[in-house]
């Protein structure tokens, strides 16, 4: 029986796709079109057809070949013309025919020596991304795998065969997941071009390798450990920011920061020229956001300007130079107030002998003296411990352990008592220097500039711009609560009274106390901005701090009881024309007007309350209206869709709140369910849902990774158990304690797997929780 009658067989017998099977392929689709786009796309080994056709329900151009005609006949008519029989040894379709190629557990069935032939196929038909999805085991359900393997050979066969890591890679694959294969892995692809895949083959890199590697063309813990860290970085890369990948080596890095973040511009500079040209023939940005040059550390830095770089990424470079504190002092001076910085260092590489064996390492770093250097010109945000399989022992400093992937950020950043590999930092340039720094607009265009007017009119209005971005805008701003709070104190320190400047800090301050649930605390801050409100606003974005502190101090009345007092501060608020400022700040005036009308709900107004409610919503959508009609067609920036979307969802609340008003007394559930029955009634319960699943995942997966450290020690015992002839003392083990040390151990191995299985089911559910 030949492959194609085999596979026919096969599909004789299989019964009809589940709906949890077709509600597995709709969601492979999405994450397709997510990951990869929606380009043309081949399913190759496509079966009935399942995946093409929820991708081509999401407008996606996709076709599919399978050996089996049995599985042909069998897809849904309307699929005909989208599905053809063939072999993926020879596939029917021009060179680079498909942006997308899709393999689902076809490889493995496929014979080892012929594995090569059909990756072949698979990269000469491809034009951008491979998704592979294999299996690591043959299983009693499915026996007949003759090639299933780890995900490392995997890896290694396709990046033989032409392929890298994708940029999403590390978004697909959980960095701590990749500790253990489960039976099914999803491998993500993208394609080297040919002419630069003759250039620089796999081969050629062995020559660099003591000092430079492509980790996108690595498997295994270590790639993963570098390549993970540019992931991290890119969660602290703000829109439009100028990123400088200082000593990137070939590029990978920097590859990834241009794919996986709005930056404006990235540059990788590297003293080794191969590395240079490396980078610049696999890492060219299609958008001409990326640069690479030649240059020493720090001498090359001279040319770049003072404060013209947002972010400086700067990976295992402090141990190469000679005076790392100079590097770390020019690093500042071309950083933006508020820039960040985000560095590694390894983790005191000594060796038994006391010296490090790296002969390119200069220095030899622990936490401590990491973070001194850092903090001496930075204000350092986080700290984080990375290990990629070993780590060095706190107890014994010249000496390592196996340890599985880590990466854990540090409940502070004197928690130096951690077990790491390396070390990561992520760390600003004082924002309080910017008051002395020219301050350039790099969010928006020109034209999005004059669509958001006073909205992003920072360099006209306050004293220190910078603070914006590093200080209030959500998303962007610093999460560190001592970073924040030395902020904070010094912008009120130096701000005039008046100034915008000091009402963002106040305003910020602010809600950071409501957010810590401490208004016993703010007595001293309601009379710093009870002081501030009496002092009429000098400019439009000193409006905005007078609108939302007025409506900051009618929270925190409510909070207290204050009744009439809140009453007070929301009908303020209403009588600020929030609209000269910018439609956004509306969304202030919509949910004062929300509380305002409640208040008179609970002292038995209804009448006012409707009344509040009705002409509050017609003030809003008439400025709405107005804005929507001057700028219909015109550039906006990103978050001025958003922001208009709240506004008008927190103001058809207010319209159906006046609607139903006269019922909150007689049938207050049709009241409530009328006026919050919105996903506005679930928005804080859903973020704080998902914010609680994300700390119970991560707390999953460092009990996942303590199991895998506890089964490490339990192999380690079991083999020196089994090694042991004779106790030196006790002589020889008798047959009783050789059995129960024996049912004991297996008792433990038990336990420990049932353990891991459990945990990494419930991993599984809570990720598809938080998927749906």
């Amino acid at each position: 029986m030949n492959d194609a009658q085999r596979f026919d067989q096969f599909w004789c017998d299989a019964k009809p796709a589940t709906a949890a099977e077709i509600k597995f392929f709709e969601q492979f689709a999405q994450t397709i079109i997510e990951h990869a786009g929606r380009g043309k796309v081949l399913d190759v080994g496509c079966g009935e057809g399942h995946l093409v056709a929820a991708l081509v329900s999401r407008a996606v151009d996709a076709q599919g070949i399978d050996l089996s005609s049995v599985a042909i006949s069998r897809s849904a008519p309307e699929l005909a013309s989208r599905l053809k029989v063939g072999s993926a040894f020879q596939l029917p379709y021009a060179k680079q025919s498909f942006s997308t190629v899709v393999a689902m557990h076809l490889l493995e069935h496929i014979a080892a020596g012929d594995l090569p032939a059909v990756l072949a196929e698979l990269y000469r038909v491809t034009r951008r991304t491979l998704l592979l999805r294999v299996r690591t085991k043959a299983t009693e359900a499915h026996p007949t795998h003759p090639s299933a393997q780890l995900r490392q050979a995997w890896e290694s066969l396709c990046f033989s065969a032409g392929f890298r890591k994708h940029p999403d890679y590390y978004w697909l694959n959980d960095y701590l997941s990749l500790q253990r294969d489960p039976d099914s892995i999803l491998i993500p692809l993208e394609k080297i071009p040919e002419a630069t895949l003759a250039r620089y083959p796999l081969a050629c890199l062995n020559e660099e390798r003591g000092l430079h590697m492509d980790m996108l063309r690595e498997s295994g813990s270590r790639s993963d450990a570098h390549v993970v860290r540019y992931h991290l970085a890119a969660q602290y890369i703000r829109p439009g920011d100028t990123v400088l990948d200082a000593a990137c080596g070939l590029g990978y890095g920097s590859h990834l920061l241009a794919r996986n973040t709005k930056a404006e511009r990235v540059i990788g500079i590297d003293g080794s020229p191969f590395a240079i040209d490396y980078a610049q023939a696999n890492f060219t940005d299609e958008r001409q956001r990326t640069e690479f040059r030649v240059g020493f550390l720090p001498e090359c830095l001279a040319p770049i300007a003072d404060h013209s770089v947002h972010a400086v990424v700067s990976f295992e470079t402090l141990e190469h130079v000679a005076d790392p504190e100079s590097l770390l002092a020019e690093f500042r001076r071309i950083l933006v107030p508020g820039g960040r910085i985000i560095a590694s260092v390894p983790n005191d590489w000594r060796d038994e002998s006391g010296h490090d064996p790296n002969p390119h390492h200069l220095q030899v770093y622990d936490g401590q003296k990491f973070k001194a250097q850092i903090a001496s010109q930075f204000d350092v945000e986080w700290l984080f411990a990375q290990s990629a399989d070993r780590c060095k022992r706190l107890d014994m400093p010249l000496a390592w352990k196996p340890k599985p992937r880590t990466l854990e950020r540090l409940s502070s950043v004197d928690s130096l008592d951690v077990e790491a590999e390396w070390w990561l930092a992520v760390a600003s340039s004082p924002v309080d220097a910017g008051r002395a720094v020219p301050y350039h607009e790099r969010y928006a265009s020109a034209a999005e500039m004059k669509a958001a007017g006073n909205a992003l009119a920072f360099g006209r209005d306050y004293e220190n711009p910078w603070l914006l971005w590093s200080m209030v805008s959500i998303g962007a701003r610093s999460e560190c609560d001592a970073v924040m709070e030395r902020w904070i104190a010094a912008t009120k320190e130096v701000a005039s009274a008046a100034s915008a400047d000091r009402g963002a800090a106040l305003c910020v301050e602010a809600y950071r106390r409501i957010k810590q649930s401490t208004p016993e605390l703010t007595a001293d801050l309601i009379s710093e901005i009870e002081r501030y409100l009496e002092i009429p606003p000098c400019n439009p974005n000193a409006l905005r701090w007078h609108v939302s502190l007025q409506f900051v101090l009618g929270i925190l009345a409510l909070k207290r009881g204050a009744h009439d007092r809140a009453a007070h501060c929301f009908s303020e608020v209403l009588e600020i024309p929030a609209a000269d400022y910018s439609p956004t700040l509306l969304t202030k005036t919509a949910e004062a007007a929300w509380h305002l009308g409640h208040l008179h709900l609970g002292r038995g107004d209804v009448v006012e309350a409707a009344r509040v409610w009705k002409s509050a919503s017609a003030a809003i959508y008439t400025a709405l209206g107005k804005f929507l009609l001057e700028h219909a067609g015109d550039p906006i920036p990103d978050f001025l869709p958003q922001e208009l979307s709240l506004v008008s969802a927190l103001t058809s609340r207010l319209v159906l709140a006046s609607k139903y008003a006269p019922l909150a007394e007689s049938s207050p559930r049709i009241f409530y369910k009328a006026s919050q029955g919105d996903v506005l009634a679930h928005r804080d319960w859903l973020i704080g849902q998902v914010q609680h699943w994300q700390r119970v995942a991560e707390g999953l997966r460092s009990d996942v990774n303590q199991l895998h450290e506890e089964r490490g020690a339990l192999v380690d015992r079991l083999r020196a158990l089994e090694v042991q002839q004779l106790d030196p003392v006790m002589g020889p083990p008798s047959q009783l304690a050789l059995l129960a040390e024996a049912k004991r151990r297996k008792s433990v191995r038990q336990i420990v797997i049932r353990e891991i299985r459990r945990l990494v089911q419930q991993g599984k559910s809570l990720l598809h929780r938080q998927a749906s």
